[in-house]
């Protein structure tokens, strides 16, 4: 009987070794080019965040100064109720807020 030949391991050895070496260098483009995607991302988020940011800014300001302006008629209201004029009650209204509008740097005169 013939002896089975042996399959030469080292051309095998070989030849998965370069195999997984390509595969193993295809993953890290992939790794880096994720990486790049994930960075843009994250610049692409803190953009929308400081916009978002802003826009919510600017409400929360326009809101500050719409309960100024209610909290400024509810006093005129209670001024002209008290016996002021119209003038030295808006003129009194105005001064008892003057401390809240500089704190939040708006300006209720009209």
């Amino acid at each position: 009987m013939k002896p089975i030949p042996q399959p030469n391991l080292s051309i095998n050895h070989h030849f998965l070794r370069e195999k997984l070496r390509k595969e193993i260098d295809e993953k890290k483009k992939l790794l880096l080019a994720m990486a790049e995607i994930l960075e843009q991302l994250k610049i692409d988020l803190a953009l929308v965040k400081r916009e978002y940011n802003i826009r919510i800014g600017r409400l929360y300001l326009k809101l500050d100064q719409l309960d100024l302006e209610i909290l400024k008629y509810n006093r005129i209201e209670n001024f002209i109720d008290e016996g002021f004029s119209k003038d030295e009650a808006l003129k009194s209204a105005e001064e008892s807020l003057k401390g809240r509008e500089d704190s939040i740097g708006i300006n209720i005169k009209r």
